[in-house]
C-alpha cells in the first residue's frame, strides 16, 4: 500500500472516529438535557398539582367547622334526633315494614354490593334490627318510589312522623348544600351513634354505629374519636377504605362535633368528593394540555400503597388497562373490582420506588417502572394532608420524554 494511500487511510479513521465521538458526545448531553428539562416540567406540574390539593383539603377542614356552628345544623341535630327516637309511633305495621325493606336489602343492594365486591355478603351481614331503623329505610328507602341512587330526591315521605315533618324542614336545604359544594354525603350523628339523617339515604341511613352492622366501617371510626375528643375544635379525617353501603366503593370521612352552646350534641361528617379530587389531580382529562403528553399523569398514592385518585389509563383505555393489569399479576378479585366499579382507587396497588421513597419522607425525581410495569420518569414527594399519609406522584413514560 502506497504512503499516501496509509495516510489517506489513517485521517479517514481519525475523522469517522471524531465524528462518531462527537456525535456520542452530542446525543448524550442532548439526552441529559431533555432529562433535565422533562423533570423540572414534571415537578413544577407535581407543586402546582400538590398545592392545590393541600389547600382543598385545608378549606375542607374550615368549612366542616364553620358548618358544625351554624344554627341550621345545630337545630337539624337536635330536631332529627327527637324525630328519630319518637318513630316509634308509627301507624304502618311492623310486618309489612321488614318485608319491604327485606326485599329492597334482597332484590336492589344485595345484588350490586356482591357483584361491585367479588364476595358473597348475606342479608344476615348487613340487615338492621332496631325497629327504628327498619321504620325510616322503610319511609325514606324502600317504600321511596325514586330509583336507587336517587333516593335523595324524596323531601317528605306520607306519613304523619315528626320526623318526616323536620325532613322536609332541613332536606331541601342540606341537599343543596351537598350539590353546591361537590360532596358525597353529609352525615347527622347523634351521641349514641345513631346517624339520625344522611342526604343519599343509603343503608347507613338510621343505623347505629355503636351496635349496627357498619360498627366497624371508617365512618364510625371519624364518629368515635371525634365524639371522644370532648374538643368543639377537632376534626378528624379517616382515610379511604372499603365501604359496605356505597356498594363496597372506597370512601373517606372527615367529622366534627356540633356544640349547642357548651353542650356535645352530636357529630356532622362529610364523606369526602371523590370526583372532586379526581378533576384536580387529572384536570378533567386534559392530561395533554397541561404538558403531560400522551402518556403521563400525577395521582395520590396513600400509606397503604393503594391509589387515592383515578389512573388516566383506567380512564382512557380500560381494556388494555386491565390486560396490563393481568400481565403483571394482579389477583382476579382486583381485576373484577376495577372493571365492575370502573375505578381504581383503593384498588389499585403502586409499590414503585418512588412511592417506597415518598412515603418515607423523601422528595424526589428518577426513573423507575411504574403500577404498569412500564419505564417512567418520575417527580415525587410526600403530601401535607393532615390526619393521612399521602403521596403525589407526577410521571410520564420514558420512551414518550426521549
Amino acid at each position: 500500500m502506497k504512503l499516501r494511500t496509509k495516510i489517506t487511510l489513517a485521517f479517514s479513521v481519525i475523522a469517522i472516529l471524531s465524528v462518531t465521538i462527537m456525535g456520542i458526545t452530542s446525543i448524550s448531553v442532548a439526552k441529559k438535557e431533555m432529562e433535565v428539562e422533562a423533570f423540572k416540567k414534571l415537578t413544577v406540574i407535581r407543586e402546582l398539582k400538590a398545592n392545590r390539593i393541600e389547600a382543598y383539603f385545608e378549606q375542607i377542614r374550615n368549612h366542616l367547622l364553620n358548618s358544625s356552628e351554624s344554627y341550621m345544623i345545630i337545630d337539624a341535630m337536635k330536631d332529627f334526633q327527637n324525630g328519630f327516637y319518637n318513630i316509634k309511633n308509627f301507624d304502618t305495621l311492623d310486618s309489612v315494614i321488614d318485608e319491604s325493606v327485606k326485599t329492597y336489602y334482597s332484590n336492589e343492594y344485595l345484588p350490586k354490593l356482591n357483584y361491585n365486591s367479588f364476595n358473597d355478603y348475606t342479608i344476615d351481614d348487613i340487615y338492621p334490627n332496631d325497629d327504628r331503623t327498619k321504620k325510616l329505610q322503610y319511609l325514606y328507602i324502600s317504600n321511596n318510589l325514586n330509583v336507587t341512587g336517587e333516593k335523595q330526591l324524596l323531601v317528605k315521605s306520607e306519613d304523619s312522623s315528626e320526623y318526616s315533618k323536620y325532613h322536609t324542614k332541613y332536606h331541601p336545604k342540606l341537599k343543596s348544600y351537598v350539590d353546591k359544594f361537590g360532596y358525597y354525603d353529609v352525615f347527622l350523628i347523634d351521641n349514641s351513634g345513631h346517624i339520625v339523617y344522611s342526604v343519599y339515604k343509603e343503608t347507613d341511613f338510621a343505623t347505629s354505629l355503636e351496635e349496627g352492622p357498619y360498627k366497624n366501617s371508617n365512618l364510625a371510626e371519624v364518629y368515635k374519636q371525634t365524639l371522644s375528643s370532648g374538643n368543639r375544635d377537632f376534626v378528624k379525617m379517616i382515610d379511604f377504605n372499603n365501604y359496605l353501603p356505597s356498594y363496597n366503593s372506597s370512601a373517606a370521612f372527615i367529622g366534627t362535633s356540633i356544640y349547642d352552646n357548651e353542650q356535645q350534641i352530636g357529630v356532622l361528617v362529610f364523606q369526602l368528593p371523590v370526583d372532586r379530587i379526581n378533576n384536580i389531580m387529572t384536570d378533567n382529562g386534559q392530561w395533554e394540555k397541561i404538558g403531560l403528553g400522551k402518556s403521563g399523569e400525577t395521582y395520590l398514592v396513600g400509606r397503604d400503597s393503594l391509589l387515592r385518585t383515578q389512573s388516566r389509563f383506567l380512564m382512557e383505555d380500560k381494556k388494555g388497562y386491565l390486560s396490563t393489569l393481568d400481565i403483571e399479576g394482579y389477583s382476579d378479585a382486583a381485576i373484577h373490582q376495577i372493571n365492575t366499579q370502573n375505578n381504581s382507587i383503593g384498588i389499585q396497588k403502586v409499590t414503585s420506588k418512588g412511592v417506597r421513597s415518598a412515603l418515607v419522607g423523601k422528595t424526589g425525581a428518577e426513573t423507575f417502572k411504574d403500577y404498569r410495569g412500564i419505564p417512567v420518569l418520575s417527580s415525587y414527594r410526600p403530601l401535607t394532608v393532615k390526619d393521612v399519609n399521602w403521596v403525589i406522584m407526577s410521571e410520564i413514560d420514558k420512551k414518550e420524554a426521549f
